[in-house]
């Protein structure tokens, strides 16, 4: 329609103007075009380069996964073709049941669950889910349920996208498990043909039950929203329908121990646990995730630890089930604990290699990374499992403390903010608790304040999260009292003694009537839960405990109980050497605590040596110490005041960057926002 030229834009000559008429100057109606032009122009650069700022950044942050393995296979997770969206539950389950099917199958590399359905819904094509994956073969399926029919079409397509082969099964829903078995076993034979071994035949199993273990399953892996009650809820029903169902049994049991140390009533959920345990392998003696509920409890209960008896059960489980992530990272934390650092190495490598993109494997060798002072390799790690597209809340609570240990308090308020908005309709846990952390460090507590409130308002029935992060703001004002209060109307509310709280939450209540000064009540808390004599859970190495352990410790001191409080420093003492010999004293937390166990043991200037290791390192919970009694005796220290000064003013310069960042965009009113979209967005129109 238009020429650009050096007289500007002119209308376009027809074809059958004469050459020598003068160019077409526009008409109004002209410019009216030209308008529309520029703004879909506009538009269409504005789109576009948003979409390459916006583009999911796997190729730059996801490592592939090494060379390929010929007769290597992931299982994707099946769609879910039902109208109605709790079918998701069914085809997850379907392809979980099938993947651990084909785990059965030795000469198989079967990828691990969490790497096969890290990119569900990516929209990533074959050939890249291949690369991330590093597998030769991949398995997809779709799954349709009408009323009681269900109609699984399943292919097989190798790293070109290539169909390799394909089925589809049309049974009632009550045939589901002969069909996992026939797919597994038709999938295994086209890829591996000289596969041989027996297949273990599985006993039918009612369908209703089935799914509610599945659901209870995936809501402790995803941690949905309320997952303490509904997780055990879940699978309690499952058991009610069948009775004779082990494996909701297994899983009742490993949730209950990996929570009990949260719970209010810990006594209760680890005879609970065992309870099911029992019942579990009464039923399926070689059920592999309760011989791994058994290790695991046998591990938290057990005063001293049967090491070798533990590592015995998680390995008969992982020969039975090898694709077990859980069970791998428990045995791996087992042999660590017995000092065979280089075997508890073999297994998290060997783990890593059958789910590359496990968070809990992940987040695990990040850690050891963080021991070993590498926190640049720890921290690209963990920034990478965020990246995927379902990223777990593994790797926030990963990067939590990577930025706690390096006072990287900034980047720790970044990924905070991220998490509450990743997590803000379905998280299980108290979304907010983070960021009322990081205000507490950085001394802003109005906002601290604010977050935890936001964290209180949905608080779960026995979950102890929003009472410790309540604590912890409250213990860097110096609110000593009040903490007391807190922790005392939680037991009157519950009808509780002191005992009756688990270890973890036992050990924080002692440390807080201990920092008040009622040192006797605090002594006989502390003294239910800590053994400084224990090699295991309970004793110096089970960095939960270790404040109660100090506080323990400076409650003896002020009762002239030195003998018992030494008992306490000699024992963190050698702890700390331990770390330091094989070069595992790194981290800014455990520096800190060595010198303020260096203190309680009387030795001032070594202690204060310490202390400027830890600064050095990255301490920067100044108002933790701020108000503390137990550094009393350094307070007036020329050298203390130095160091808490040279603290306080990179911690000045860190708020002030978040204040800035606060006023730029206002969080709250974000969240707020949001959440009222939310709440609109689920009430019932009215009439």
């Amino acid at each position: 329609l238009f020429d650009v030229s050096s007289d500007g834009i002119r209308r376009t000559k027809p074809a059958d103007a004469d050459e020598r008429t003068a160019t077409y100057p526009l008409r109004q109606s002209d410019y009216l075009i030209l308008t529309v032009f520029i703004t879909v122009a506009g538009l269409i650069i504005y789109n576009t380069v948003t979409s390459v700022v916006d583009a999911p950044r796997d190729a730059a942050v996801i490592t592939p996964a090494v060379e390929k393995i010929e007769n290597s296979i992931a299982v994707l997770p099946f769609a879910n073709m039902s109208s109605d969206p709790e079918n998701e539950y069914l085809a997850d389950g379907i392809s979980d049941e099938i993947l651990i099917k084909l785990g059965e199958f030795r000469d198989l590399h079967v990828i691990g669950r969490t790497s096969s359905f890290a990119f569900k819904n990516s929209g990533f094509d074959i050939p890249k889910l291949s690369s991330l994956l590093g597998v030769r073969f991949l398995l997809q399926g779709t799954v349709r349920k009408d009323g009681n029919q269900l109609r699984i079409s399943t292919q097989l397509v190798d790293d070109t996208g290539v169909q390799v082969w394909s089925s589809a099964y049309d049974r009632e829903l009550t045939g589901i498990f002969a069909i996992q078995k026939d797919i597994a076993e038709s999938v295994a034979t086209n890829i591996a043909p000289h596969l041989s071994g027996q297949r273990i035949e599985e006993s039918p199993r009612n369908i209703e039950a089935y799914q509610h273990y599945l659901i209870g399953r995936e809501y402790a892996i995803k941690r949905v929203n309320n997952y303490w009650k509904l997780v055990p809820e879940q699978f309690n029903r499952a058991i009610e329908i069948d009775p004779k169902f082990a494996e909701p049994y297994a899983e009742l049991a490993i949730f209950l121990t990996l929570t009990a140390s949260g719970s209010t009533d810990f006594d209760d959920a680890i005879a609970r646990a065992q309870q099911a345990i029992d019942t579990a392998l009464s039923l399926k003696p070689d059920l592999a995730r309760a011989l791994a509920a058994q290790a695991l409890l046998l591990d938290m209960t057990t005063q001293p630890v049967d090491y070798p008896r533990v590592e015995g059960l998680l390995r008969k489980s992982l020969a039975l089930d090898p694709t077990s992530m859980d069970t791998h990272n428990w045995l791996a934390g087992n042999l660590n604990q017995q000092g065979r650092i280089a075997e508890a190495l073999a297994v998290s490598n060997r783990a890593l290699g059958i789910d590359p993109l496990s968070p809990s494997l992940n987040v695990n060798a990040a850690g050891d990374e963080m021991e070993q002072g590498d926190f640049e390799k720890a921290e690209r790690r963990l920034l990478r499992m965020l990246e995927l597209p379902q990223p777990s809340y593994y790797a926030y609570f990963g990067l939590f403390d990577l930025y706690f240990i390096t006072g990287r308090l900034v980047a720790y308020n970044n990924i905070a903010k991220r998490r509450v908005l990743n997590y803000i309709e379905t998280s299980g846990d108290a979304w907010s608790m983070n960021l009322a952390r990081n205000y507490a460090y950085l001394g802003m507590w109005e906002l601290s304040e604010y977050w935890y409130t936001r964290s209180a308002a949905i608080q779960l029935e026995g979950y102890r999260g929003g009472n410790i992060i309540g604590s912890e703001v409250l213990q860097r004002q110096g609110r000593y009292a009040q903490m007391v209060d807190y922790y005392r109307a939680e037991l009157e509310a519950k009808d509780q003694e002191p005992g009756d709280l688990g270890r973890v939450l036992g050990s924080d209540y002692g440390a807080v009537l201990a920092l008040s000064g009622d040192y006797i009540r605090a002594i006989q808390t502390l003294e239910l839960f800590l053994d400084p004599d224990s090699q295991g859970q309970g004793g110096p190495a089970d960095d939960e405990l270790r404040d109660g352990f100090h506080a323990l410790a400076w409650a003896y001191l002020q009762t002239g109980d030195k003998g018992n409080a030494r008992r306490i420093t000699d024992a963190f003492e050698l702890r700390y050497l331990e770390l330091e010999g094989r070069d595992s004293l790194h981290k800014s937390s455990n520096l800190f605590g060595f010198a303020l166990n260096t203190l309680l043991a009387g030795d001032r200037e070594l202690g204060l040596d310490r202390f400027r290791q830890a600064v050095d390192a990255g301490w920067r919970d100044y108002y933790s110490v701020v108000h503390d009694p137990r550094w009393e005796s350094v307070r007036d220290n020329p050298r203390f005041k130095e160091l808490m000064a040279d603290v306080k003013t990179d911690l000045d310069v860190q708020r002030a960057r978040v204040e800035e960042i606060e006023a730029e965009h206002d969080f709250v009113a974000r969240v707020e926002r949001t959440l009222a979209v939310k709440q609109s967005e689920s009430q019932p129109l009215s009439n």
